[in-house]
């Protein structure tokens, strides 16, 4: 959601603590307030020097989560937070939360039922899995166990099924609200995608062209053609060295586009192997150059299936300099790699239909290969229209010079 800024808050201007209804609940704490006799508790001693703006703003954002007022906590949360932050807590950390809690008159025994903005909610979980993710690393590059209590995989695991689970987000599609969250989700979605052999993926950046590049190479097909156009401009020289089945170029681009990968499991601290926290990238990187490496002959065959309606198997395997039945294997692969699980409708990514991704498809009948060309002619309709807009587009513009 996107809400615009209220004129209270766009100025920058909260309630002065010293006047109005809230003027002594800005004093800490006294016995008998948060911490009674009864309990045995002892006050907090507080050594803060909070400026008075910092604490009008803690009442306001107080009120307005009291109030759930989810229009102006996205405003405090995107905008008014930060400019305070810069302005007064810059390279110190922000009051503790006791001493917060007693500006607001201890109000924080329970929590509070509230729907957050999504954008808040989006940098929780992110700032969640991207500690885990650090802290995998870490732990991964230790020499010795330490004393620290250490996160487990399936927890952090529990608690994403927990969220997906109750919050029903694959049926709601409200990732698409966030622009980073949607980005985010189609590049891992992609990159997954790519390692099942899924090369049908949708289209963050540079590292996402690198990975459309990579899946239109093991599995050409056809895509918009704005995309086309800017995955030429990006990447030209990439994908013809991807095409003509340099491996180097494969891993350079895996290993520049892929995720970071972590270890599951702690390292054996007794005795820690070297590099372990290599092991997961390598492990994936070995598994993908390997697929990569099964596809090194498909491009050659295609380019020679396109040019015939039948050939006999003799005469394509005898150009490849392969015998007969060593060539029959590689028919075989082909068929095999050119047909994907590719997703048609439903909240599961991972489900889909099996279909043929290769513009040529064939069949072999005795010692002949029958070819029949599968390839989906050009819409030039769509292709001029857009031209037409585009012209009318920087005619306007330069109409306007004028």
């Amino acid at each position: 959601m996107m809400y615009a800024q209220s004129d209270e808050y766009a100025e920058g201007q909260y309630p002065n603590p010293d006047e109005g209804p809230y003027a002594a609940e800005y004093e800490p704490p006294k016995h008998g307030q948060m911490y009674g006799h009864e309990s045995g508790e002892n006050p907090p001693t507080y050594s803060y020097k909070v400026p008075e703006e910092i604490r009008g703003f803690i009442h306001y954002f107080h009120q307005h989560v009291t109030e759930q007022n989810l229009y102006e906590i996205q405003s405090i949360y995107e905008t008014g937070f930060n400019k305070l932050t810069e302005r007064h807590y810059e390279k110190s950390p922000w009051p503790e939360a006791d001493y917060v809690a007693s500006i607001v008159d201890g109000d924080t025994d329970e929590p509070v039922p509230l729907s957050l903005p999504n954008q808040w909610l989006w940098d929780i979980i992110d700032e969640f899995i991207y500690q885990f993710q650090s802290f995998s690393q870490y732990r991964s590059k230790l020499l010795k166990k330490g004393e620290d209590e250490i996160w487990n995989v399936h927890s952090v695991l529990n608690v994403l099924y927990s969220l997906v689970e109750k919050s029903r987000i694959n049926y709601q599609s409200l990732y698409s609200r966030v622009p980073a969250c949607q980005i985010t989700t189609y590049y891992y979605v992609g990159f997954a995608y790519l390692m099942m052999k899924r090369y049908q993926i949708t289209k963050k950046t540079e590292q996402m062209y690198i990975l459309l590049a990579i899946c239109l190479t093991l599995c050409p097909q056809r895509i918009d053609e704005n995309v086309l156009s800017q995955l030429r401009e990006r990447c030209s020289d990439r994908i013809q060295r991807l095409q003509r089945g340099d491996l180097q170029t494969f891993e350079e681009g895996f290993s520049y586009a892929c995720p970071k990968f972590i270890s599951p499991v702690p390292p054996n601290f007794d005795a820690p192997p070297a590099n372990f926290s290599r092991e997961p990238f390598n492990l994936q990187l070995k598994v993908f150059l390997n697929e990569v490496s099964q596809q090194s002959l498909i491009p050659v065959i295609r380019s020679y299936l396109k040019l015939y309606t039948t050939m006999p198997i003799a005469k394509l395997a005898a150009f490849l300099d392969m015998d007969e039945n060593q060539f029959r294997t590689e028919l075989l692969c082909f068929k095999h790699k050119q047909r994907n699980l590719v997703w048609t409708k439903g909240t599961d990514a991972l489900e889909g239909e099996l279909q043929s991704s290769s513009e040529v498809d064939f069949y072999i009948d005795q010692d002949m290969i029958h070819i029949a060309d599968t390839k989906v002619e050009r819409r030039y309709g769509d292709f001029f229209i857009r031209q037409i807009h585009k012209f009318e587009e920087v005619n306007k513009s330069i109409q306007a010079l004028h």
